[in-house]
């Protein structure tokens, strides 16, 4: 798939796309962004932070089959329902100590939602290849993390203070923008 698209250089460029060619799997995006956006977020891979991507992933994958299996049809009310889902997930990420939850249940039911959106897509092959590209994300971030540690020891960032005002803010806005992005792509595709 790859090959075709890009060429065989990126074969050779990207382990991803090659393990997702090899295994014959149709969404190779989760391949791509989950590892991607794991490693430049996570300063140090623990199993708080494993059990946070497996929640969103099972979560997610619930979330498009029952939510997009019923209302899938009806563009409007699943838009409705998707601001909903996305609310709760951005409200994660303001307040700070499940934001690795909510920001990898934004990407997830983002690329789900919209894939699952097309007539022809087989839920089962997006499901099984968005929980099997986290799986391989958190086991690529330990190894990573593993192989090529910290020379120093981080600087634990200091907790910003937020008011409920802000963190209802932050929340808002971002459920806002995914649903006018998805309403966008209902619309237009």
């Amino acid at each position: 798939v790859s090959a075709a698209l890009y060429g065989n250089h990126t074969k050779r460029g990207s382990p991803f796309l090659t393990l997702v060619d090899i295994a014959a799997l149709s969404n190779g995006v989760f391949f791509v962004v989950i590892p991607i956006l794991l490693l430049g977020i996570v300063p140090k891979m623990n199993a708080h932070v494993a059990r946070q991507i497996l929640a969103s992933t099972i979560i997610c994958g619930l979330e498009v089959v029952i939510f997009g299996g019923l209302f899938g049809t009806h563009p409007v009310l699943m838009v409705m329902i998707a601001f909903l889902l996305f609310l709760y997930k951005f409200a994660c990420m303001a307040k700070g100590s499940l934001f690795l939850f909510g920001a990898t249940g934004v990407l997830n039911l983002s690329i789900m939602l919209h894939f699952a959106s097309y007539p022809g897509t087989d839920i089962n092959t997006l499901l099984f290849g968005n929980f099997w590209a986290n799986v391989l994300a958190i086991f690529i971030a330990y190894l990573m993390m593993s192989v090529f540690p910290d020379v120093e020891e981080r600087v634990k960032p200091i907790a910003a203070d937020k008011s409920v005002h802000r963190m209802r803010h932050e929340a808002l806005m971002g459920a806002s923008v995914a649903r006018c992005h998805l309403w966008r792509f209902k619309c237009w595709t």
